[in-house]
């Protein structure tokens, strides 16, 4: 991790998140560069009274040796980040960092182009292994004595939801009829764009996390007292790298009919697509009754099993949480100082037609008992304890910062209650 510490031990350090909780000992590596619009952005939050800092990354902003012993080159700013691989292995993935020790072992294999359609059952209840779709096309059974869920979100509830026998009717983990409950989303947009005529930002440059933030509006971190939501989330700058074709739909029009389109535009973006500053959202995302992941009824896979159905929609705090953090956001691009600034004050209607996010939590949460969840806090499936879940699917609650950062411990967390403590007696339930 690059990054600046905040908090250490209790001591508030300059540079840092004065928010965060108290960390034993620094980041690894020290915070990645920052682009121009997020120093822009900086400048501006301090003059308003707010807090940035370098947002912490998986991203190696030197040379580093991990614990494992891979050895990776700090990162390029080349440009080519988000949603791209890495040709210097600086941005942390599983490929690069756990599945290459693990290949050492000689106790690890990966059956690529294959797909688990079903975690079989036997007497019991108990799983019994996976049956899966090989590289050929072909229905294969692996056995196992414990089967682990790690996959996506989605991929982990509709295993369990498919996963059926006499003794779990409603697939694994249901019995309470808790899988797919508590689903939450995230906020994620771009607030207030700012054109800034005759500058050059040098967009193509730099990676996925090189910017500021600010946590000023995160969750309980300020006064709720006379607002008419609870919540909130974090403020941060323009993504760290940014190409001409990702600028279309941010930067403000300029003529009287607000065309996006036309020989016109196509010269406006041609010449001001590297002058563009964008302040983004990501907010929390609370969990209702009426929001959950289920079997769709209709719609079948290629595997003729049914698709996961997806029902969710915005509440009443989601669009005043959002109104009130245009206001501040839109405050933040004046102070930048743009030339054009053009801020979405109202959220719309959701729609899985336009990208928001890939933070989806939930379906399949974390808790103290089978009556308020589906695993204990290991993973572990409070009525069949051989399957364990990893992932974003265990949280009960979606805050307004990415999920990765608590996922990682929990697997660990999994892991070692797996290899140290599971198998002295696999039918118990691990506490």
């Amino acid at each position: 991790m690059s990054g600046q510490t905040g908090n250490l031990n209790g001591v508030i350090l300059e540079g840092g998140n004065p928010f965060e909780a108290p960390r034993s000992r620094p980041y690894p590596l020290p915070p990645l560069e920052v682009t121009i619009p997020s120093v822009i952005y900086a400048d501006a939050c301090r003059e308003l009274g707010y807090h940035p800092f370098p947002q912490p990354a998986g991203i190696l902003s030197q040379a580093y040796q991990d614990r494992w012993g891979n050895v990776r080159s700090g990162c390029l700013y080349c440009g080519f980040c988000t949603r791209y691989g890495c040709e210097v292995d600086a941005k942390s993935m599983p490929v690069n960092t756990h599945i290459p020790p693990a290949l050492r072992t000689g106790r690890y294999e990966i059956r690529a182009h294959s797909k688990v359609i079903r975690v079989n059952l036997g007497p019991g209840g108990r799983a019994t292994g996976v049956t899966y779709i090989d590289e050929q096309g072909q229905e294969q059974e692996q056995p196992a004595d414990v089967v682990v869920l790690s996959g996506f979100t989605f991929t982990n509830v509709r295993m369990l939801l498919l996963s059926r026998s006499d003794d779990h009717p409603g697939g694994i983990g249901n019995d309470q009829g808790l899988v797919g409950k508590n689903y939450t989303y995230q906020h994620w947009h771009g607030v207030s764009t700012g054109l800034f005529e005759g500058r050059r930002f040098n967009l193509y440059m730099g990676n996925t996390s090189t910017q500021n933030v600010i946590f000023d509006f995160q969750a309980d971190v300020f006064d709720h007292s006379d607002l008419d939501f609870v919540g909130g989330g974090m403020l941060f700058s323009t993504l760290g790298e940014r190409d001409p074709l990702a600028s279309v739909g941010s930067l403000p029009v300029t003529d009287e009919g607000g065309k996006n389109w036309g020989q016109g535009w196509k010269d406006y973006l041609r010449q001001n697509w590297d002058s563009v500053a964008t302040i983004v959202f990501q907010g929390e995302s609370l969990p209702y009754e009426d929001q959950f992941l289920d079997l769709d009824p209709v719609y079948k896979a290629a595997d003729g099993q049914p698709l996961l159905r997806l029902t969710f929609d915005w509440h009443q705090n989601d669009y005043n949480m959002y109104r009130f953090i245009a206001q501040r956001a839109d405050e933040i691009m004046k102070q930048m100082g743009p030339t054009r600034q053009k801020t979405t004050k109202e959220l719309d209607p959701y729609n899985i037609h336009k990208y928001q996010s890939t933070h989806p939590t939930g379906g399949a949460i974390m808790g103290t008992d089978p009556g308020n969840s589906v695993t204990n806090k290991y993973g572990q499936v409070w009525d069949t304890p051989n399957v364990f879940v990893t992932g974003a699917a265990l949280y009960p609650q979606n805050p307004g910062v990415n999920p990765t950062g608590t996922l990682a411990p929990l697997a660990y967390m999994a892991a070692e209650a797996i290899r140290d403590r599971f198998f002295r007696n696999p039918d118990r339930i691990l506490v």
